[in-house]
């Protein structure tokens, strides 16, 4: 059945649905900074290469953000941004090891944060996993637009 609320997306199978949120990417704008005349590297998708305290390939030339490739969350840029205000400040800190949170916003969200199962596994971790099919842990199977 199909209806103006709802939609249909063949690609690699049926999808029904209700409501869809479609991302097609992020790349940087790097290209248009003429950065090869400053001795800044990017890697082949333009972002600019920066080691684990985001110094660049040119002595004394940070980079931050999503223009550095770090992951692309706001609370990723004000961590870089503390990152590059110790080091202004005399201490030194690094992106080495630290934990990002990810949050997929559905009813019954679902996060994360540090290494998934599989990454802990292969490093040999201790591990601890639960799963459960998604209507026995969540009482809402619809939409909240469809809640009364």
């Amino acid at each position: 059945m199909h209806s103006a609320s709802s939609f249909r997306f063949q690609c690699y199978g049926l999808l029904v649905g209700t409501d869809l949120l479609l991302a097609i990417g992020r790349t940087p704008n790097t290209d248009a900074l003429d950065l090869e005349k400053t001795g800044v590297q990017t890697d082949e998708h333009g972002y600019i290469r920066v080691n684990q305290r985001l110094l660049t390939t040119c002595e004394n030339v940070w980079a931050m953000g999503d223009c550095a490739g770090s992951p692309k969350f706001t609370h990723v840029s004000v961590n870089d941004f503390r990152i590059l205000n110790a080091k202004l400040n005399g201490a030194n800190l690094t992106t080495t090891a630290r934990l990002v949170p990810f949050c997929m916003f559905t009813d019954l969200e679902l996060a994360r944060v540090g290494k998934n199962e599989a990454k802990r596994v292969a490093k040999a971790l201790n591990t601890a996993s639960r799963k459960c099919r998604w209507p026995k842990c969540c009482g809402r199977r619809r939409s909240r637009s469809h809640v009364a």
